[in-house]
């Protein structure tokens, strides 16, 4: 597990926790393939996350986009970093959720 979480601290030079959505969309449109392995690592991470606050709210509520990772969440995010510039200040973690809400239509879930 260490060596998954590694290649991110490492990137963002820090703790990956605190990067913002201006710090992820350099990492997801990087050269560097690490780079854009990091993003969607980082990306599938906080999705695993908020799926799980939001089946821990609501057990029986169907869980948006449940089975949507790598790439498909990943073209998802960008494209909402992408279409909102205004708000990239704001930490990656929040954008994350609100691209994929944004994405798939997912209404009543938790929002960051």
């Amino acid at each position: 597990m260490l060596s998954i979480i590694q290649p991110v601290a490492v990137i963002v030079g820090g703790l990956p926790a605190f990067i913002n959505g201006n710090t992820l969309l350099a990492m997801c449109e990087g050269n560097a393939e690490s780079d854009r392995n990091a993003c969607m690592i980082y990306i599938d991470g906080v999705a695993d996350e908020w799926r799980f606050v939001n089946f821990l709210s609501d057990p029986d509520k169907p869980i948006c986009a449940a089975d949507v990772t790598g790439t498909r969440l990943r073209d998802a995010v960008v494209n909402y970093l992408k279409g909102h510039p205004e708000n990239r200040n704001d930490p990656a973690a929040a954008l994350i959720t609100k691209g994929i809400m944004e994405a798939w239509h997912c209404e009543g879930d938790a929002q960051p």
